[in-house]
C-alpha cells in the first residue's frame, strides 16, 4: 500500500499545465457537439426545409442541455482548482479520467437527438453521466480529503457538504435510467434539471466567493 501510495502522491507541482489542459480539451469538447447539429443532406428542396429543421428540435435540445451540463461541468472544475494551492501525480491521472467521459458525451447528444424516444440512447446518455458525475466524485474526494491539496483555510465543514453534494448528480442520472423505460420525456427533464440544480452555488462557493 505504501508503495502504490508513493506512486500515485507524489509531486509538488504547480496546477497551471492542469488548468490549461482541461480549458482546451473543454474547449474541443464544447466544438464537436456543435458539429452533430446539421441537414440530413446538403441539397434540401426549399419546400422541405421547414419540416427538415422541425424535424432538428430533438437535436437542438440535447445540444443544449449538453452544453449547459458541460459548461457547469467546466465551472465546477476550475472551482476545484481554484481552491487547490498545488498538484501531484494522482490528481493528474484522476483529472484524465475526468476528462475521458466528459469527451464521451457529445455521441451520446448526437444520439438522444437522433432518437429521442429509443430507450438505448436514453440509456447510453444517463451511463456517461454517471461515469461523469462518479470520476469528477472521486477528483473531489482526493483533492480535498485523500492528498489535501486544498488550501487548509478552508473549514473541514464546508469540504465535507461540498462532497456530499457531488453524490446528488449520479443518483439522478442513474434514476433517469430507470424512469426512461417508461417515459422517456421525463429522462430529457431530468438531465436537464441536472446542470441547473448545481447552476446553484453552494457553501464552498460561496465560501469562496467571499475571499
Amino acid at each position: 500500500m505504501n508503495l502504490l501510495k508513493n506512486a500515485i502522491q507524489v509531486g509538488n507541482m504547480s496546477k497551471a499545465r492542469l488548468e490549461a489542459f482541461s480549458d482546451g480539451v473543454i474547449a474541443v469538447i464544447i466544438t464537436v457537439l456543435v458539429l452533430e447539429i446539421h441537414l440530413p443532406n446538403n441539397h434540401v428542396n426549399p419546400n422541405d426545409l421547414t419540416p427538415v429543421l422541425l424535424s432538428l428540435i430533438p437535436k437542438g435540445i440535447s445540444y443544449l442541455i449538453s452544453f449547459i451540463t458541460i459548461t457547469v461541468w467546466w465551472v465546477s472544475h476550475h472551482q476545484l482548482l481554484h481552491i487547490i494551492e498545488k498538484t501531484d501525480r494522482g490528481l493528474l491521472w484522476l483529472n484524465s479520467l475526468f476528462l475521458l467521459f466528459l469527451s464521451f458525451i457529445p455521441f451520446p447528444t448526437s444520439l438522444i437527438g437522433e432518437y429521442p424516444q429509443e430507450f438505448s440512447s436514453i440509456l447510453i446518455y444517463a451511463a456517461t453521466g454517471v461515469f461523469t458525475s462518479i470520476s469528477f466524485t472521486i477528483m473531489k474526494w482526493y483533492c480535498l480529503f485523500k492528498s489535501k491539496l486544498v488550501y487548509q483555510t478552508i473549514p473541514e465543514e464546508i469540504l465535507l457538504k461540498s462532497f456530499k453534494k457531488g453524490f446528488i448528480s449520479p443518483l439522478l442520472y442513474f434514476s433517469s435510467i430507470i424512469i426512461g423505460y417508461f417515459y422517456p420525456i421525463i429522462s430529457f427533464i431530468i438531465f436537464a434539471f441536472i446542470p441547473c440544480y448545481y447552476f446553484i452555488p453552494g457553501l464552498l462557493e460561496k465560501h469562496i466567493i467571499k475571499k
